[in-house]
């Protein structure tokens, strides 16, 4: 799982980095449709929302890893309460697929007006940290 939030942080990174650049690059000619795409991304927290989503499932795994970690026998209540917690993570984590998906998808769309020497720094640069 830390993979994975290692991932979606980067994800949301490099989306960051992109947009940025776009928006200190805006002379270029955007196509009609990515205009409306590139609005809704300045409009909220989108990043913040993946992070923040992020940060509880991190926090969510922490518990359960702490409150189950040392024991040593389960009675039914517990196995039960696990299995509810269990649950409750792995819907928070295909929900988190779900976003990261999109932020990928969305990235495609700013990639197309950021230049090579840039993609490759960012990637670069994501590769390092």
């Amino acid at each position: 799982m830390r993979l994975f939030q290692q991932t979606v942080r980067k994800n949301c990174s490099k989306f960051s980095r992109f947009l940025d650049y776009v928006d200190r690059n805006s002379s270029q000619k955007f196509k009609p449709a990515d205009i409306q795409e590139i609005v809704r991304f300045h409009s909220g927290q989108y990043c913040e929302d993946l992070q923040n989503a992020l940060n509880f499932f991190g926090n969510q795994t922490h518990e359960l890893d702490k409150k189950f970690s040392g024991l040593n026998h389960f009675t039914s209540e517990l196995l039960k309460l696990l299995e509810n917690q269990i649950r409750a993570i792995d819907a928070l984590s295909d929900e988190l697929k779900k976003r990261n998906k999109l932020l990928q998808q969305d990235a495609k769309v700013l990639c197309r007006y950021v230049s090579l020497f840039f993609r490759v720094k960012t990637q670069l640069n994501l590769i390092i940290s």
